[in-house]
């Protein structure tokens, strides 16, 4: 019973890093673009 709740905190981990990292992976990029802009602007 341990045993199975422990697995799946596991792989709930393992999604929330995911998660992290995809964010962290889209937000890049954008906030290239809004230096970029504010370069551009100033």
């Amino acid at each position: 019973m341990i045993k199975k709740e422990n697995e799946e905190m596991n792989e709930k981990d393992g999604d929330f890093a995911k998660g992290c990292l995809i964010g962290i992976g889209l937000s890049i990029p954008v906030w290239a673009f809004v230096i970029w802009v504010l370069f551009k602007l100033f």
